[in-house]
């Protein structure tokens, strides 16, 4: 689900011990409403944006300059009513002063794995999402950056529910998130690290 759903989850009583959200909004707000451990709060990522597309489409679609083209009829997105990478990419589009011109070819995801899914099985020409997508995809799809001046930095933040604030196995686990080795694997599946 997107970082708001889960949130949402979380806020309800699901029995979730460990937090790791798509943007920092959800666990900071989860924190002022007490269903979160202020304390263990911390960026554990940074997110990139990528065009992905088809890798047989990779040739014509090398930027989002190119989501112009009339070949392009169907651009996918994460809803960005509740998912950081979809407010990424309406912001991105908005930088580049495309939005009014693309948003009519829009194909709105639940989330950035089901937006990737619309590129993936042909439903989207083309799709904004998140790096981690990308590399998730492997081989079938093509990613190209999206210049990061285009769009805010995504901060990807993790925190200790109400319920992992107990657990010692949650407690260690996020201590894992901080180390070098963790950092490690989250690069190699598309996350940078966390300024």
């Amino acid at each position: 689900g997107s970082s708001v759903q889960l949130a949402q989850q979380i806020e309800s009583g699901a029995p979730f011990e460990v937090f790791l959200s798509a943007d920092r909004e959800q666990p900071e707000r989860l924190v002022k409403m007490a269903k979160a451990d202020a304390g263990s709060l911390f960026t554990y990522a940074d997110g990139e944006l990528v065009l992905l597309v088809p890798r047989a489409e990779a040739a014509k679609v090398r930027s989002i300059t190119d989501l112009r083209d009339a070949a392009v009829k169907h651009v996918a997105i994460a809803n960005p009513a509740h998912a950081p990478y979809g407010r990424a990419a309406v912001a991105a589009l908005r930088s580049a002063k495309m939005y009014d011109e693309i948003s009519p070819k829009l194909a709105v995801a639940e989330n950035v794995a089901q937006a990737a899914q619309f590129v993936l099985t042909g439903n989207a020409d083309a799709g904004l999402v998140s790096a981690t997508a990308k590399a998730a995809a492997g081989e079938r799809a093509v990613a190209y950056p999206v210049a990061s001046d285009l769009y805010p930095a995504i901060h990807q933040g993790a925190v200790l529910t109400e319920a992992g604030a107990k657990s010692e196995a949650a407690k260690a686990f996020l201590s894992f998130m901080r180390t070098p080795e963790a950092q490690r694997v989250l690069s190699a599946h598309g996350l940078r690290p966390a300024r």
